[in-house]
């Protein structure tokens, strides 16, 4: 034990640098993630050490009050309920994990009062929008088009369409299919339905780069704007295909559209 601490001692000296618990605890709890979801509760963390700092408060040593506090002043600056909610849910796992690896004796979230959130009104296109914004997309160049199908017909994350890349096309048990990263990092391997096969394979053969991006497959500020005017919904195109899908009569499609994923 004598050995084990010396080393340490020495280690730390040699470094001239002790890590704060609090922002070691963050790191054990942001390693688990990756991607958006990394970003997002990166973001939601700096809220919340600032926050802490302000109001004279060690983070390891809060308490339910301090984080009802927290709550209270994310209230009072006119956040919406969805927004607190999930800044609330990233502290409260960040706590969580903080009391699983014994940084904290009690877990202090666990019973910290949530905002309601209602069900958003939001909806997606409906068949007439839908028609024009395919119209206008497939007039307009290739690759709006292909965009344009991935997303209004496979029912595509807008950052699973803009990361696409030709090379990710292919043909399994008669299928054209497409190749793509899901959420979470997760693969996967969609069918396409006939229109964005065929849109997807028109501009395929004379492209090596992103199928809806035309320098990298990271999507710019331009493509994020087109889509999002489409519908600023989270799960809003997901939606529209299920409805899509169901008016035409596609049962067993209906409830698992090719590119709809929780």
């Amino acid at each position: 034990m004598t050995t084990i601490e010396s080393t340490t001692i020495i280690q730390v000296a040699e470094h001239e640098h002790v890590a704060d618990p609090a922002q070691l605890a963050a790191a054990a709890f942001l390693a688990r993630y990756s991607g958006r979801t990394l970003d997002a509760y990166r973001h939601d963390l700096r809220g919340f050490f600032p926050w802490a700092a302000d109001v004279g408060l060690a983070v390891l040593e809060a308490t339910r009050p301090h984080i009802e506090l927290y709550r209270s002043s994310l209230e009072e600056r006119g956040l919406a309920a969805s927004t607190i909610d999930r800044r609330l849910s990233t502290v409260c796992g960040f706590y969580r994990f903080a009391h699983i690896d014994g940084r904290v004796l009690s877990n202090p979230s666990q019973y910290v009062r949530r905002p309601q959130v209602h069900p958003s009104d939001g909806r997606g296109l409906d068949r007439s929008e839908l028609g024009v914004f395919l119209f206008t997309a497939e007039h307009y160049d290739r690759d709006h088009a292909a965009l344009a199908v991935l997303l209004g017909l496979n029912g595509l994350r807008v950052s699973e369409a803009c990361a696409t890349n030709v090379e990710n096309l292919g043909f399994e048990r008669g299928h054209r299919t497409l190749r793509i990263m899901g959420k979470g990092n997760k693969p996967a391997v969609i069918p396409l339905v006939p229109r964005s096969a065929r849109t997807n394979a028109v501009i395929a053969p004379s492209r090596c780069t992103p199928l809806s991006s035309t320098r990298d497959s990271t999507p710019n500020r331009s493509q994020w704007h087109e889509v999002n005017q489409i519908d600023s919904t989270k799960h809003g195109e997901h939606h529209r295909v299920v409805t899509q899908l169901r008016s035409l009569s596609v049962p067993s499609l209906g409830d698992a559209p090719p590119g709809a994923r929780s």
